[in-house]
């Protein structure tokens, strides 16, 4: 996937070009993956499911106890 791990925070992992960005950060079995521009997102996903059974539970709404807003 091409990510590199963070040596601030053993659960983020990172990959930063010069038009792309990605994030993901881990925590127990849960797994939040943020990019730019977004369709990046659907790669590693998609690498995931050759090892581990997914779910898919759509954008992110959540993330402990803080509320996430697209726009």
């Amino acid at each position: 996937m091409g990510l590199t791990h963070c040596n601030v925070n053993q659960a983020i992992f990172y990959r930063r070009d010069a038009e792309l960005l990605v994030v993901m950060a881990v925590h127990i079995d849960d797994c939040i993956i943020a990019a730019k521009p977004a369709s990046v997102v659907d790669d590693p996903k998609r690498k995931f499911t050759d090892h581990i059974e997914i779910t898919n539970l759509g954008k992110l709404h959540w993330l402990l106890g803080i509320k996430i807003e697209h726009d």
